[in-house]
């Protein structure tokens, strides 16, 4: 309101958050993690005669996230012909057994793409290289329903699995 009366409005454009360290410098409040998205997507581990391998029979993303690990993993991208380093974000596939499925001693693991049959078998030296993911260098591993991904150390980035190379 100016001294004589006139009332004049104006807009002005919020000037948004300032993350730093993943907390904004204006307000306080967290970064918020992009894979929240996949917070109910569920992972779920069958025996070799297809029985689920536990009672809880599936885990959720938000249940694996209290075990996050972020590490580098280097793949070949077959697209481009060139080993390439990614950022990795997820859980460790041996931290996934120990802490969801304890109880079972793996020798090898085969896994099965739900939505295309795809599959490739992993040994137990390859098991200790593998992480499930949801972010690679900071982006979703994918923007569809079927988010999660593979990824093994020394693989290939070809298939919606990050695969072994020899597979």
């Amino acid at each position: 309101i100016c001294a004589c009366g006139d009332v004049f409005e104006t807009e002005i454009a919020a000037l948004g958050h300032n993350y730093v360290n993943d907390i904004c410098s204006r307000c306080g409040s967290e970064k918020p993690d992009p894979s929240d998205v996949y917070n109910e997507q569920k992972i779920t581990v069958y025996d070799a005669n297809g029985t689920p391998a536990k009672e809880l029979g599936s885990v959720t993303v938000a249940e694996m996230k209290k075990y996050t690990k972020t590490q580098n993993f280097t793949m070949v991208d077959n697209s481009a012909g060139q080993t390439k380093t990614h950022l990795c974000k997820g859980i460790a596939l041996t931290d996934f057994f120990a802490n969801f499925f304890g109880d079972y001693c793996l020798t090898g693991l085969q896994v099965v793409s739900a939505s295309d049959g795809y599959r490739i078998s992993l040994s137990a030296d390859q098991m200790k290289e593998t992480m499930v993911i949801w972010l690679m260098d900071g982006e979703l591993t994918n923007s569809d329903a079927n988010g999660l991904r593979l990824a093994v150390n020394g693989g290939t980035s070809s298939a919606w699995l990050y695969s072994p190379g020899e597979f």
